[in-house]
């Protein structure tokens, strides 16, 4: 009985070893950072991305040192569920608890699309274009803007197009 106890002891002991090495590391890793600059990363979350892809393209980045760890902390804490598509300035110098707070925020970035007053839907299709919007060309837009399912989505009604409702502005969109 007594070496029972004593290989149970040992056994109880070393796993409070590792649990303690293990939560060392794991503080180590939520309160570093992959980098002294704090300049802004642009990172591009993009829709039916796994976590785990997120992971490692956030590591391939720099933004963080382990994508496996940052893979365990977000299930863990359930925010892998709960990012957001968007595009993230991320400063290269944030811990991963402010990192995950970044994209499950949703605040990505805005850019700022101005349409003159007195443009036509071919010009706005332009300004679009130039910018960079959604990644689509003019022609895109003009197609989008005679999509009957989406006119129908957006304003309940049948109209042959879109023009006219993008009003003199400048928008935010991200």
């Amino acid at each position: 009985m007594n070496g029972v106890k004593k290989f149970v002891f040992a056994v109880l002991g070393l796993a409070a070893v590792l649990s303690a090495l293990a939560g060392l590391a794991a503080l180590d890793f939520l309160g570093g950072r992959p980098s002294a600059s704090s300049e802004p990363a642009v990172f591009d979350l993009e829709p039916k991305m796994s976590f785990r892809a997120v992971a490692h393209r956030l590591e391939a980045q720099g933004l963080v040192t382990s994508a496996s760890k940052l893979t365990l902390y977000a299930r863990f804490t359930g925010q892998a569920a709960r990012v957001r598509v968007g595009e993230y300035a991320i400063p290269k110098n944030s811990t991963p608890r402010e990192l995950m707070g970044i994209i499950v925020s949703g605040k990505s970035i805005e850019r700022p699309l101005t349409v003159a007053e007195g443009l036509n839907v071919y010009d706005i299709a332009d300004v679009v274009a130039g910018a960079g919007v959604g990644g689509g060309t003019a022609a895109d837009f003009l197609k989008l803007c005679r999509d009957p399912a989406l006119i129908h989505e957006l304003l309940g009604e049948g109209l042959p197009s879109l023009e006219g409702y993008l009003f003199p502005e400048t928008y935010l969109l991200t």
